[in-house]
């Protein structure tokens, strides 16, 4: 399964991408998430865990930064029960500011996970949504 979105945000690259990698802004982009370990400031390479509450249940996921790209791109792989999920966010120098793109590709692990990644389309896309428009309200507030 892959969802795609993009949004423009009138900031630069710079500044979407000094959001994107500290891990105290993710809780602003997603509510659901409850607790990040490590934290701080990712970095290639960089592995932990991500406690999210999802349908009233604690999920905890494990993650790793495996490409960043300063102010370009960063790439993650979470993985939790029977699915493994590859984040690619990319982002656009325009003369208004940045085209931010995130393509999120959602596969089994399991024959549990082939169930859980035909059902949860519709809400991975939801979800993705929901958090550019958190980022883009984050980045761009009313004045």
């Amino acid at each position: 399964m892959i969802a795609e979105q993009s949004v423009h945000i009138a900031q630069s690259p710079a500044r979407v991408y000094a959001l994107l990698v500290d891990q105290d802004s993710w809780a602003l982009l997603d509510p659901s998430v409850l607790d990040i370990s490590p934290r701080g400031l990712v970095s290639k390479g960089m592995t932990g865990t991500m406690t999210r509450r999802v349908a009233g249940i604690r999920v905890t996921d494990g993650f790793t930064v495996t490409e960043l790209d300063p102010d370009s791109r960063l790439e993650m792989r979470l993985t939790g029960a029977g699915y493994a999920l590859i984040e690619t966010i990319s982002l656009e120098a325009t003369p208004e500011g940045t085209r931010t793109t995130v393509v999120d590709v959602l596969e089994p692990t399991s024959t549990f996970g082939r169930l859980f990644v035909a059902l949860s389309g519709p809400f991975v896309r939801r979800d993705l949504r929901l958090r550019f428009e958190r980022l883009k309200a984050v980045l761009e507030p009313d004045p």
